[in-house]
């Protein structure tokens, strides 16, 4: 799965939209408008501090964890859902 799918996904399970998602991201420093997010939504791909800054204002984070059974059993408790 690619960022911006990733990206899509959480805001379909949070109910938000281009312009909601560009509303909260807004802040004195920075203005984003509906199209700004749909463009990086429509990107091949995203950086990852782009979808990071977009995830965070959505309640999510980035996680990177190794590829080891040992993580996977330590995780596991832990993990309600995956997005991925």
């Amino acid at each position: 799965m690619k960022a911006t799918e990733a990206a899509k996904a959480i805001m379909v399970k949070a109910g938000l939209t281009t312009t909601t998602l560009a509303n909260k991201m807004s802040s004195q420093a920075k203005t984003y408008n509906a199209r700004l997010v749909n463009d990086r939504l429509n990107q091949n791909d995203m950086t990852i501090g782009k979808l990071d800054e977009m995830v965070r204002t959505m309640g999510y984070k980035i996680v990177l964890v190794p590829d080891e059974p040992e993580v996977d059993k330590v995780l596991k408790p832990y993990t309600t859902y995956r997005v991925f």
